[in-house]
């Protein structure tokens, strides 16, 4: 199944590792840090402006990549429920 995640993205719900909150993902140092490993790495797909809510990790040809979202994780994880 595919979910949209805003900002006309679309991604497969068998590639979805995690959907994190932002605010709870950047208030633990290794979630941070890890968030921004992949920013350096430029594995990152979407803005990083204010609007994000939420951080979806996806695995895709065995390299994590992160979407940003401004959809919450709450309403994006009841979407990845209806498989």
């Amino acid at each position: 199944m595919i979910i949209h995640i805003g900002d006309n993205n679309y991604i497969f719900t068998k590639d979805i590792i995690a959907i994190l909150d932002k605010k709870a993902a950047e208030g633990t140092k290794k979630t941070r840090e890890f968030i921004n490993k992949l920013i350096e790495e430029n594995s990152i797909v979407g803005s990083l402006d204010e609007s994000i809510k939420s951080y979806v990790l996806v695995s895709r040809n065995n390299k994590t990549i992160i979407y940003t979202s401004n959809i919450s994780s709450k309403a994006l994880s009841n979407r990845n429920t209806y498989e």
